[in-house]
């Protein structure tokens, strides 16, 4: 990672707990300079690798992203349920922000809020969307996440 000396407004990267398996050591410098240069780095799909919570204390990371195969089987599961609030717990703690993936109800926004979690994606807030649609888009008031 080499800095240009530009700010880098709006841009992140995530990384897998998978890519972290790999070169653990490794992924932890690139990572570092990449946290040096001012750039977020989110630890995506969180809870499905093998990522243990020792590399996760040593990772440079800013946010941890709740995989969604958590997050979509929620409502009608406690055991997903307490895992959703012990991650959403977990990076409260460490002063992480975390993003819930794959929102597709009401239910799950309103739970995900109640825990304690303030980002969320997924197609009830909003399908993907070109750019030029993005910059028009604004979200319908549904809910404090929006």
């Amino acid at each position: 990672v080499r800095s240009t000396g530009s700010r880098a407004v709006g841009l992140g990267i995530a990384v897998t707990e998978r890519a972290v398996d790999t070169e653990p050591h490794r992924v932890a410098e690139v990572l570092a300079e990449v946290r040096r240069a001012g750039i977020p780095v989110a630890l995506d799909d969180f809870g499905t690798g093998m990522a243990s919570l020792q590399q996760l204390a040593e990772l440079p990371v800013t946010d941890l992203k709740i995989d969604g195969s958590f997050v979509s089987r929620m409502i009608e599961s406690p055991k997903h349920r307490t895992m959703v609030e012990i991650i959403v717990l977990l990076a409260q703690r460490l002063g992480l922000k975390v993003t819930a993936e794959s929102i597709e109800s009401l239910d799950q926004l309103s739970l995900l809020t109640t825990l304690g979690c303030t980002i969320g994606q997924g197609y009830f807030i909003s399908p993907p969307r070109r750019l030029a649609d993005l910059l028009r888009w604004s979200p319908a008031p549904v809910h404090p996440l929006l």
